[in-house]
Order: C-alpha cells, then structure tokens, then sequence
C-alpha cells in the first residue's frame, strides 16, 4: 500500500483519494452556490421585496385590527353608560311611585279612620 504525504501526516492513498474527492465535491458546491447567487439575485430581491411587503402588510392589519377593537370597546363604554342611566332613571321613577303609592294609602287610611 503506498502512503502519500498529506497536511495530516502519513495516510494511505486510498483514504487520501477519498479525502481528495469529497474537497472537490465541497468546493464545486461553493462555487455553485456562488452562481446561483449570481444568476438569481432577480430572484433574491424579489423574495426580499414579498416578504418586506407581507410584514407592512401584516403591520398594516395590525394596527387596523387595533384600531377597530378600540372603537367596539369605546361602543361597548358608551351603550353601558346609557343603559346604566336609564335603569337608574326607571329605578328612581319607580322609587318615587312607591313613595307616592304609600303616602296615597295612609290618606285612605286617614279618611276612612275619619269618615268611618
């Protein structure tokens, strides 16, 4: 078996052949990787531009979604405050007619304690 001088010392020439050959396989990557980055920047600024353009368009939901659950919370504040007047109104207008009801029995009761 014949031994071939490497950066790693001593090392068989099978092993060294196979080490040989997956640099090669790794640095024909790296230049294909490199042209594609090349021939396809079209493309890459195009990704770049849609996936700029879907987070505007997300933030722009964002704040419309926020905006609108403002405006059901204030519509939601209001209608509670009219409805709370108005059961106050009907309590006090009830509150009144029973005090009214009351002072109308005790002068029955007076007239017929007087007429009786």
């Amino acid at each position: 078996m014949r031994i071939a001088p490497t950066l790693w010392g001593r090392i068989s020439a099978p092993v060294a052949a196979s080490i040989n050959a997956a640099m090669k396989r790794v640095a024909s990557e790296l230049t294909r990787r490199k042209g594609d980055a090349v021939t396809n920047s079209k493309e890459a600024l195009k990704k770049q531009a849609n996936a700029r353009f879907k987070k505007d368009e997300r933030a722009r939901e964002g704040t419309k979604a926020m905006l609108e659950y403002e405006t059901e919370g204030r519509a939601v504040r209001e209608k509670t405050a009219r409805l709370r007047a108005l059961r106050l109104d009907k309590e006090a207008a009830n509150k009144n007619e029973g005090v009214a009801a009351e002072s109308d029995q005790a002068l029955v009761a007076r007239k017929k304690a007087n007429h009786g």
